[in-house]
């Protein structure tokens, strides 16, 4: 099971390194996996789960991700 978190953990940091490498990991009280990333001063927060089932699920966390780092752009 660790093997699996840590491999989920390596797939997620690639994702979010697509972006910008300016973003913190950490686990959140609900179970999941909290994403913070920045861009100029100002920073977002996605949620991952901490397994996924399938992988649709990181399609959408990519995609979170994504939008989250365009819309700081526009603000």
């Amino acid at each position: 099971m660790a093997d699996t978190i840590r491999k989920h953990r390596k797939e997620l940091v690639r994702m979010i390194e697509e972006f910008t490498t300016d973003h913190d990991i950490n686990p959140a009280k609900s179970g999941h996996i909290s994403i913070t990333i920045r861009r100029n001063g100002a920073h977002r927060t996605v949620f991952a789960p901490l397994t996924p089932s399938d992988h649709r699920s990181m399609l959408n966390v990519r995609t979170k991700i994504r939008r989250a780092y365009t819309e700081m752009a526009a603000a």
